[in-house]
């Protein structure tokens, strides 16, 4: 059995980690902090030094990037088995964006350096978390080719489809979120949002009732994230 200093636990474990010796496990038990935050709290800040490498264990979490001159851009949610800060083990000391939570969050904050000192022993697990750092950079490239290539349809309708994703299935996500947020993920003003919304509905591509959103025709709204 694992300590029970560690955070994490057999239903929240990212599966990276059972490439973990004993010893490493005990390593990263011995630096690592358990932490709680309200609805609108952040976890992190764009541009701040981070010593720690964030896991989440309970709760959503929004990802944006914050900019001098316009509105910040949603980039993900977060959720229970993700991380926040992987890029510091690889150079970038400051957090590259801002997370900020959408409910109460729990979270294990774990010490950079050693996490950086276990992975220089450990190929396997190093190799494990990059593939996931090059997933969060594919990602935003697809964000930046959204935002060049689309039209204010296409980046509502790849909005929509990112958000009714499978595993957000069960968490009452658009609860959640205001319209300005769908704006700042689709990155159009927020009257355009609610618009094109209630123009999806009228072509029965989507139903609308409060702040839920439910997608009815699917393949419509492909065809639409596509060619839009």
């Amino acid at each position: 059995m694992r300590e029970k200093s560690n955070c994490f636990d057999e239903n929240i474990n990212p599966k990276c980690f059972n490439l973990l010796t004993e010893d490493e496990w005990k390593q990263i038990g011995r630096h690592q902090t358990r932490m709680q935050y309200k609805k609108g709290e952040h976890l992190a800040r764009q541009g701040s030094p981070s010593a720690v490498i964030i896991f989440i264990l309970e709760g959503l979490v929004k990802q944006f990037i914050e900019s001098e001159t316009s509105r910040p851009f949603n980039t993900a949610i977060l959720q229970p088995g993700d991380f926040i800060g992987l890029s510091t083990l690889f150079g970038d000391t400051p957090f590259i964006t801002s997370a900020m939570a959408l409910q109460p969050v729990e979270a294990c904050l774990i010490s950079s350096v050693i996490l950086r000192d276990v992975i220089t022993k450990n190929n396997t697990l190093a190799l494990k978390l990059i593939e996931r750092h090059l997933s969060t950079e594919r990602h935003l490239i697809d964000i930046v080719a959204r935002l060049n290539y689309k039209q204010m349809p296409g980046k509502l309708a790849q909005t929509l489809l990112y958000l009714n994703q499978e595993h957000f299935a069960e968490k009452d996500l658009f609860s959640l979120l205001t319209r300005n947020d769908l704006a700042d993920f689709a990155a159009i003003s927020s009257i355009n949002v609610v618009k094109l919304l209630h123009q999806f509905e009228d072509e029965g591509i989507i139903k609308l009732n409060g702040r839920k959103i439910t997608v009815t025709d699917k393949e419509a709204l492909h065809s639409i994230a596509k060619n839009g």
